[in-house]
């Protein structure tokens, strides 16, 4: 949904009310994508000291890095495509696999918290 889907009576002018809150929800998501940041790079240090072995064993508690079983599905498209399906046929059998949902956004750039 983009600003060009509302009409302009749909629009709240909150004045000071909602700035505060955005302006710290824009810090927060900063603060979040920072620490996923580092967090990634210790999961990464780990990693690197495990190496190919089975796993740590920090006094009796084990950190382990394993490969998780393969899964396997069907590629039903290619099935379809073998057997002759049209884009008529799968038209037919279209379904909403995620419904949409309203995502909150707002473009921070040039402004300080």
């Amino acid at each position: 949904m983009y600003d060009d889907d509302f009409d302009d009576d749909e629009w709240i002018d909150d004045g000071d009310d909602g700035e505060s809150e955005c302006l710290a929800w824009g810090a927060t998501r900063d603060e979040a994508k920072a620490a996923e940041a580092r967090a990634n790079a210790l999961e990464n240090a780990v990693k690197d000291a495990i190496g190919e072995a089975a796993g740590l064993d920090l006094d009796g508690r084990r950190v382990t890095w394993s490969e998780v079983a393969a899964t396997t599905g069907t590629d039903w498209q290619a099935v379809a495509e073998e057997l002759g399906a049209t884009e008529e046929h799968a038209r037919r059998h279209e379904v909403v696999k995620r419904a949409g949902y309203r995502r909150l956004s707002w473009p921070r750039k040039g402004l300080e918290a």
